[in-house]
């Protein structure tokens, strides 16, 4: 019978593999930290709009790339909040997984970072390890892709960026804030409790970016492979999977919650028996990291020198319909004030007023995105998807 507590004996072994895995895992999660951080000290500073001149955690997000890409495709916008950056990291992820297979998740993600830390921690002072039961984990595991499901269905039925309400990445940053939102909050601490108890509980059984990007792991060219004439089915590679995967009697090890983390090759006695090979040919471990960080790291720097990579707002107000002239009311964002809604669309301040609901003393400094919440005489929200819609509805001639 499968224990549910059993002693961690095996130790992490620091290889060349894993002192890279680090390295990488290190610089990712430093590089994403400190532009969130700067975001947030120069937003309490007062600061707004372009002049912050650093990416929110929305604009940091696969998985928001995920989200916004039906709505960039059909109608050439983004959804709120989300900016080109989100796609281009999501093209990133995909390129890499295509290419080398999970290793985004294994060396890249901050979250994935973060809960493997998280876990490692406790072991340090309860040594214990809790083993799911083998049949409960197998249907646990469809779990990341019942929320990948429900994540789409209902970002394309609302038209909205649905998932940051529950991303329990961006309420890691939300902590402590006016923002946290409460469904985050709670998916957050569901998240650290289950990670404590699970090694990496989220990667496992519910992130929907991770459903999505292991999938590739069926396809990829760069394979983790055993040889059986070589293998002594010691089992130690299966003992050191932080996923709990069966490897030693896999000829390729393709299941879609891998993260490539290398552990089980660092593991093993016989360094011909499992490695990870492009076609007939072995690739290093360290070799396969640094890959992977080049890849994706390459894809961004490329973004940024050609002029893609857009990861926090823009005063531009891009002019949506040449003969007339008008600007898209895409660019109305939370940052912006009313005097800049009236000065850059030309709508009446009286009109807008009017339709918010506002009294006349509103100071037309006051941003958008601090009217969330609130409700006009009808009990219409006057959001910023409200103005958006009500400036497009003046320029069509449709209010006055």
């Amino acid at each position: 019978m499968q224990k549910l507590l059993s002693p961690i004996r095996l130790k992490r072994r620091w290889t060349t593999t894993q002192w890279t895995r680090l390295i990488v895992q290190v610089m990712f999660l430093a590089l994403t930290a400190g532009a969130i951080i700067r975001h947030r000290i120069n937003e309490a500073a007062g600061m707004a709009g372009p002049e912050i001149g650093a990416p929110s955690v929305d604009a940091l997000s696969p998985m928001g790339g995920l989200e916004t890409l039906w709505t960039w495709v059909s109608t050439g916008s983004l959804l709120r909040h989300l900016h080109m950056s989100d796609l281009i990291l999501l093209g990133a992820s995909v390129l890499l997984v295509f290419l080398l297979g999970p290793a985004f998740c294994g060396w890249i993600c901050p979250f994935g970072t973060l809960q493997e830390w998280l876990y490692r921690m406790r072991t340090r002072f309860i040594p214990w390890k809790l083993t799911v039961p083998a049949k409960l984990d197998r249907i646990l595991r469809y779990g990341r892709y019942l929320v990948l499901g429900l994540v789409l269905f209902a970002t394309y039925s609302a038209g909205d960026f649905i998932f940051g309400e529950y991303c329990p990445w961006k309420a890691v940053w939300d902590i402590g804030g006016t923002e946290l939102a409460i469904g985050g909050g709670i998916v957050l601490g569901l998240v650290v409790i289950g990670g404590l108890l699970v090694e990496r509980a989220w990667c496992r059984y519910a992130c929907p970016l991770g459903a999505f990007l292991g999938i590739f792991n069926k396809v990829t060219p760069v394979r983790l492979r055993r040889a059986a004439t070589a293998c002594t089915s010691c089992n130690l590679c299966n003992r050191k999977c932080p996923m709990d995967l069966e490897i030693a009697t896999a000829d390729a090890v393709t299941d879609t919650t891998c993260n490539r983390c290398l552990q089980c090759v660092d593991s093993c006695p016989k360094p011909e028996a499992l490695e990870v090979k492009a076609g007939s040919r072995s690739v290093k471990g360290w070799v396969y990291g640094v890959l992977a960080a080049g890849i994706f790291g390459g894809v961004i720097l490329f973004s940024m020198a050609t002029g893609t990579w857009e990861a926090y707002a823009s005063n531009r107000a891009v002019v949506s319909d040449e003969a007339t002239g008008m600007l898209s009311t895409e660019a109305i964002r939370g940052w912006r004030s009313l005097q800049q809604v009236i000065d850059l669309w030309g709508i009446p301040q009286d009109l807008l007023y009017r339709e918010m609901g506002l009294d006349a003393n509103t100071p037309t400094s006051t941003l958008l995105k601090e009217f969330e919440g609130r409700v006009n005489a009808q009990g219409v929200p006057v959001d910023t998807t409200f103005v958006r819609e009500l400036v497009g509805r003046w320029q069509r001639g449709e209010v006055k």
